[in-house]
């Protein structure tokens, strides 16, 4: 997904991915998307504190 200079990933997970296994999408078509963020916090090795942020479609829709 992909607004202004942002590049933003999401993954279907579960029966969605499943009904949506061999549909095509087209980066030129305009998509309506449903989700939610997810985040979490951890160390790493290092001690260094890292941070990850997932999008985890519901709903797709093209326009």
């Amino acid at each position: 997904m992909k607004r202004g200079g942002d590049i933003i990933y999401g993954e279907m997970t579960g029966e969605l991915a499943s009904k949506n296994r061999d549909t095509t999408y087209y980066q030129d078509q305009p998509y309506v998307v449903k989700g939610f963020w997810k985040h979490r916090t951890w160390q790493d090795k290092n001690g260094e504190e890292r941070h990850e942020n997932t999008f985890y479609i519901t709903d797709l829709q093209s326009l």
